[in-house]
């Protein structure tokens, strides 16, 4: 890395510590105890659907064939949303339908790893199925 790269490594590092008040060493090991999170647990889980395309986003991460079919990302109280493009099933409990206009048709929450069961990895297969 040039001079200048490590002086940009360098100060970004220091404005991380000192926000965080902790070496980054630490946060570093804290991140690591965090785990793949549920993101990454939902997408360990959808890898058995096939070959699909992970985009990430500004603010989400959109999974895609040739159309998304499913868009993760933050919901409301440290919650993942799981917007999916179903737009042939009727909403749910579960499923929220969304209206006409919206990215996806449908939105569920997860809160915790149970949350990723069979009921919502069918919904996203049937998704997936249809985004050819």
């Amino acid at each position: 890395m040039s001079d200048a790269g490590d002086q940009v490594k360098e100060s970004y590092v220091q404005g991380l510590e000192a926000k965080a008040g902790k070496p980054l060493e630490e946060l570093l090991a804290i991140v690591a105890r965090w785990g793949p999170g549920k993101h990454g647990e939902l997408l360990a889980r959808l890898a058995d659907l096939g070959p699909f395309e992970v985009a990430p986003k500004k603010a989400n991460v959109s999974l895609r064939r040739r159309k998304q079919f499913a868009l993760l990302g933050p919901g409301s109280k440290g919650r993942l949303e799981v917007g999916v493009n179903h737009r042939s099933a009727a909403g749910t409990a579960r499923f929220e339908a969304l209206g006409p206009g919206k990215v996806c048709s449908h939105r569920a929450f997860v809160a915790a790893p149970d949350d990723i069961d069979d009921e919502l990895l069918t919904f996203v297969r049937e998704a997936y199925e249809g985004a050819g």
